[in-house]
Parts: structure tokens; sequence; C-alpha cells
């Protein structure tokens, strides 16, 4: 565990060449990524850099080095960063005001390059690290963000109400609120540090044309897969990836009703011949679907890898889900037969946020994405008509 001082040092004494935050699978794929593409413009030399491995404020830390494979290709530390570590000390909320009435020069003036990687928004935390000890003077400062999944193309203000939405559980109310008073905070102190200084987008879409596809940064995702490629005892040759949801978890559904949900999509997937490869998100509560196995011609896989994992390895006649990242991705990056059921999870829920991701959602996959509003429409789907 390096402490803030140390952390200075390596920034200061060392020829650091980014640092990066990640908190979920698909931030570790999105940096080793970055990584991966900072070398080949470097003809194969080995960069320098820290990730920040970051705590999820209600799952815990998620991820580890495992996760990443930039090791083969980069010189990394791994730094685990609490959330306590995050809201204390140089990361307190004064820190901002400090780098504000600081003069700095944006320039390059031959300083070395450092990219600072984060995910859909420039790191806050990033930043203040930077600036706090004047490490400015001695970096030239590339901002570089990763794709979020879906997240990335929900607007702001969805984003924040669904954060805001009202549970049972009040500790967790309490955090999610905060969050968003936080988020709000530092994107406005941001917007006036970062206002000068060079910004990449590394997103799957580019919603300034209309949702294009960057077809480049996608087979830069394929080609870190193809290192990340694990080997699955899965025979099963009629096989369906069936993505199940945090709704629960995000008070969208209640559990029982979330559990009924999968049982009735279930049920027809094995009346129609096929065998269930049900994967969980890695955030939704262990055990969550033991009821379900017992009855049903199914395997739950582990919840601990991206399902993109197992996309490099078989090939299911489809994938199902509802509001998924991994369903673009099956798509786009694998051209397999997808399907999204977001429609039949709103007979499950009444929640206005879910109907509202869910439209989102639509906007930006439907041309690509078979959508069914009932499971008359699915049946059809799987019988192939």
């Amino acid at each position: 565990m390096y402490s803030l001082e140390e952390i200075y040092n390596i920034l200061k004494n060392e020829k650091i060449d980014f640092v990066a935050t990640a908190i979920s699978h698909w931030h570790a794929v999105g940096v080793d990524t970055v990584i991966y593409d900072i070398v080949k413009r470097n003809n194969g030399i080995k960069p320098n850099g820290l990730i920040f491995i970051l705590e999820h404020e209600v799952s815990g830390f998620v991820i580890g080095e495992k996760d990443f494979v930039c090791e083969g290709f980069a010189n990394v530390k791994f730094i685990f960063l609490s959330l306590h570590d995050r809201e204390s000390g140089i990361y307190s909320k004064i820190g901002f005001l400090k780098i504000l009435f600081k003069k700095i020069n944006f320039k390059n003036n031959n300083k070395r390059i450092i990219c600072l990687i984060s995910p859909f928004s420039p790191s806050t935390d990033l930043i203040k690290m930077v600036f706090m000890k004047d490490l400015y003077t001695t970096y030239y400062i590339k901002l570089i963000l990763i794709d979020e999944g879906f997240g990335t193309y929900v607007p702001q203000k969805l984003f924040e109400a669904s954060l805001k939405r009202g549970s049972l559980n009040e500790t967790v109310r309490k955090v999610q609120i905060n969050r968003v008073v936080s988020i709000i905070i530092r994107r406005s102190f941001i917007k006036l540090i970062i206002r000068n200084m060079p910004l990449e987008k590394r997103f799957i879409f580019n919603q300034e044309k209309d949702y294009e596809i960057n077809t480049e940064l996608i087979n830069s995702y394929k080609k870190i897969f193809e290192f990340r490629k694990k080997n699955f005892e899965l025979t099963h040759k009629n096989s369906v990836v069936l993505l199940t949801g945090t709704f629960s978890e995000h008070f969208q559904m209640s559990i029982q009703n979330e559990i009924e949900l999968m049982k009735s999509l279930i049920k027809i997937l094995n009346q129609e011949g096929y065998y269930v490869l049900l994967k969980a998100h890695p955030r939704e509560t262990i055990g969550k679907y033991d009821d379900v196995l017992k009855d049903y011609d199914v395997k739950q896989l582990d919840n601990d890898f991206p399902v993109e994992d197992l996309f490099i390895n078989i090939d299911p006649v489809y994938v199902i889900g509802f509001i998924s990242t991994a369903l673009i991705n099956a798509k786009l990056f694998y051209d397999m037969d997808v399907v999204s059921v977001a429609d039949l999870s709103l007979e499950y829920s009444d929640s206005g946020i879910l109907k509202s991701q869910m439209d989102e959602f639509k906007k930006v996959t439907s041309s690509f994405i078979k959508f069914t509003t009932n499971m008359g429409e699915l049946k059809q789907i799987l019988k192939g008509n």
C-alpha cells in the first residue's frame, strides 16, 4: 500500500507516462486498451504508469490486479484507493479551491507527456493529485476518457436521478445522494480547471455524429480480449447466454419480481430446447439465483469477469439481456444474434427511471439489436421466425 507522499515521489522522480482509475471490469479493459495503443504509437516501447483501483460506493472493491493484462506490455504499479482515502487529505473538497487560484501554464514546453485516463469524465482524484503538488510543472497533461459502457450515453439528468432514487436502505440512499452532490460540485470545478487541456474521448459511439460506431477502437478492445483469452469448459451447442441485471440492487424492482422475471425467461428458453448460460452482473447479490438453478436446465457462470471473455470462446445461438453494455458488445464486437427483453421488465416494475433508461438504450441500439415486447414475440424469435 502506497502513502500519498510515496505516490507524489513516484510521479515527481520517475518517468511516468500514464495514470489511470478503474472501478469495474469494463473500466479495466478500457484502461488496458489505452495503454496498448500507447505502446503501438511508441513502436513497442513499454510505458510506465500507475493504476488506481477505486472502491465502489456500495459494492466495495469489485476488481483487482488480475483483471488487467497491461503488465504484459507496460511497467505498472497498482494502488488501491478506498472511499475514505479519496475523501481525505488531498482529496478533500478544499483542494479544488487551492487549484483554482494557481497560475497554471498548460503549454508543452518540451515537458514529458502524462496521460490521465478515467471512465466517462475527467478524474477529479487524478487532477487534484497532479496539481496540488505542482506536478503540472513536470508534465504536459493529456486527458483520456474511456467508455463507461451504456452509462456513457445516458443523459446526465437521468444518471443523477437514478442515483437519487429512494430506497428502503437508508445507508445506501445517503451514499447515493452524497455521490450526486459530490459529482455536481466536482464537475463544476473540473470544467474550470481543464478547459485548456487536450482531451481525447475513446467511446464506442460518437454522440456528436449521431452515434457513429468507432470501429478502430472496437478492434483495439478485441485485441485486449485476445490477450485475456480464457478457456471455458462449455460444450453445449444449443446454448443461449442470458444476461441478468441489477434491478433489485438499484431498487427498480423487488427481488421477488426479479426472480419471477428470470424464471419466466429461462422456462421459455428451456421449452424451446435451449441450454441457458446465466451470467450475472458483477455487482449482483451472491446467491440471488440459487432457487432458479434448482428447477431449470441452466448453468450460472461466475460473475468475476466481463462476459466478453466468454464471447471470444463460445458461439451461442443468442445473447439475451435487458439494458446492457454486454448486449452492445456481443453484436458490435462479435456479430452475435442479440435480443433485448427490456420491455418485458416493465411488466415487473413501475420504475419511471427504468423506463427512461430503456428508451435511451433503444435510441442508441435499435439499429442493430432486436427488441421484443412480449413473450410471444420472444418465442417466435427463438423458433427462428
